[in-house]
């Protein structure tokens, strides 16, 4: 998220560049249009964990010792002009592992 006024982050090409982290996963830098701010209500903070009630709880502590960043990050005044966010996609299903280890 950008604080500068003068910078328009919704202008120019959604997805500008791929990096190739590995022979299965890749981050892409994306950018959103003008109006579509409805977006922000699927921000969360990327927090480890190895079941989703786990995640969920860290996701509301990371809220609580940093609300400001939080609060910052949800209401700001024109989203897409101001904010990029990193993509990281994965060819591999993470869960056929841990599906298939519980599954014997």
């Amino acid at each position: 998220m950008t604080t500068r006024a003068d910078r328009d982050l919704s202008e120019g090409i959604a997805i500008t560049s791929v990096l190739h982290t590995d022979e299965h996963s890749h981050l892409e830098p994306v950018r959103y249009g003008k109006g579509s701010g409805f977006f922000r209500l699927l921000l969360s903070p990327h927090v480890p964990g190895e079941s989703a009630p786990v995640r969920l709880i860290r996701v509301f502590a990371a809220m609580l010792r940093h609300p400001i960043h939080f609060l910052r990050a949800y209401f700001v005044d024109d989203w897409a002009k101001r904010t990029m966010i990193l993509l990281y996609m994965r060819t591999l299903e993470a869960t056929s592992a841990s599906a298939s280890a519980h599954s014997a």
